[in-house]
């Protein structure tokens, strides 16, 4: 699972070197900066890559960054209820998360453009060779991911929660070990008797689904860490509920996480192995054939390169923004599109406590507005999709939606049941609107 081997480390110094030159073409707006009183911020990069003609890799193949984004911050529950946030907050600014959002919004502005429906980009004038094809043989599915392509994950550390418990360790110096090794008290809410355990709480659980963030004083967070996040996703794929009706998962799956090798230390990788594979090892039904969901393992690719905003002193803090960013749609021709020859699609936004900088919700109404939500928040994301979502009427909200996909939303409790403890997050439900799409960018 560990690719150690000469033409691993080189596919993993091809991909970082191209995420790397993408963030660094990125103007400063988002990124880490020296606060006034003179600490500087870190943060973490993610990205999701399509490695093209990547399935035998005899020659060198091309790297298409797709998605940016950074960030180390998650909206408490309470947060998300107190708002009203009817589908308009991010719930989880981690890197990796924003990266997978981000692809799902670039998925479906592509599938816009590919159709004519695009409200802001007409297709006939865009040279832009997309990763997606119309499909016939799987009845329901509109495109697929073409099968040349293969896509991978940077991401500049180890994952939250329990592929980087010993490196979470070693961070924090052996600090409050003690309270980690305490007895496991675990969060329960509603019906779930099992319960969930928060962050860096109870080192010695490992294999256990948790929280984030780490913090144990920290108002508390439902959104389960990055680690259990993507251990799913070997099973159900990067699609979300609303491309997974559009697009055929058989090709949505990452097959390489790219991670700095000084994190692939042998300790770390015993993490990391448990995490991704062992503790999906039991259930068989995760391994059967035949459907569109089969269990696929992660190949781990170490690179040498280095992300100038990691955190490397003990003094730093962590950037309260995060960036999402489409690098592949920056490569649009700017002209004959739309007055003043800008590009037509939101490609570099920060988001801040769950809305775009510089909005609040609004206290009047203690919700959050449109205006305010990010392009990647539930409500947008769907919005965006409407024209093309398949028997979508005005009665029917983001719950029924959601729950549309059968086979996936079977798919994805069974492999959460083999994890145990996936204690559901606030509903955050939303009606859908049938309308004139309106400036969503």
């Amino acid at each position: 699972m560990i690719c150690q081997d000469d033409i691993s480390i080189f596919l993993g110094d091809l991909i970082a070197t191209e995420v790397l030159n993408e963030f660094r073409k990125m103007t400063a707006k988002g990124k880490p900066a020296t606060r006034s009183n003179g600490v500087n911020e870190w943060t973490v990069l993610a990205s999701v890559v399509a490695v093209i003609n990547g399935k035998t890799l005899s020659e060198t193949p091309e790297i298409r960054v797709l998605t940016l984004a950074t960030g180390v911050k998650s909206l408490p529950v309470e947060f998300i209820d107190r708002n009203s946030a009817k589908g308009r907050l991010v719930h989880d600014s981690h890197a990796e998360i924003l990266a997978l959002r981000m692809f799902n919004y670039y998925l479906i502005n592509e599938i816009l453009r590919l159709e004519g429906k695009h409200p802001k980009m007409p297709s006939n004038n865009i040279k832009h060779e997309s990763i997606l094809m119309k499909q016939q043989r799987e009845p329901g599915f509109m495109y697929k991911i073409k099968d040349d392509v293969e896509l991978a994950l940077y991401i500049s550390e180890l994952p939250c929660g329990d592929a980087s418990l010993k490196v979470s360790l070693a961070d924090d110096n052996g600090n409050d070990v003690e309270a980690w090794q305490t007895p496991v008290k675990r969060l329960k809410t509603g019906k779930d008797n099992n319960g969930i355990i928060r962050g860096r709480n109870h080192y010695s659980e490992e294999g256990s689904v948790r929280t984030k963030p780490g913090r144990p004083d920290s108002p508390v967070s439902l959104s389960k860490s990055c680690s259990d996040k993507l251990t799913l996703k070997q099973y159900i794929g990067i699609l979300n509920c609303v491309t997974s009706l559009l697009i055929s998962p058989k090709n949505s799956f990452l097959r390489w996480l790219v991670i700095p090798k000084p994190r692939l230390q042998p300790s770390n990788c015993e993490d990391i192995i448990r995490c991704f594979k062992t503790r999906l090892q039991t259930d068989p039904n995760l391994q059967s054939d035949g459907g569109a969901y089969l269990l696929r393992h992660y190949e781990i690719l170490p690179t040498e390169k280095k992300f100038q905003y990691s955190k490397h002193d003990a003094d730093q803090v962590p950037s309260m923004n995060a960036i999402v960013y489409l690098a592949d749609y920056q490569k649009f021709p700017n002209t004959n599109m739309i007055k003043g020859g800008k590009n037509p699609i939101v490609v570099h936004e920060v988001i801040n406590s769950g809305v775009k900088l510089g909005c609040k919700s609004k206290k009047e109404k203690n919700c959050v507005s449109s205006a305010s939500s990010s392009v990647i928040s539930r409500r947008k994301l769907t919005e965006l999709a409407i024209p093309i979502i398949p028997n979508v009427s005005e009665k029917l909200d983001y719950a029924f939606i959601k729950q549309s996909n059968k086979e996936r939303e079977a798919a994805k409790t069974l492999c959460q049941n083999q994890l145990g403890g996936w204690v559901k997050n606030t509903t955050d439900n939303f009606p859908s609107e049938i309308k004139k799409l309106i400036d969503y960018f």
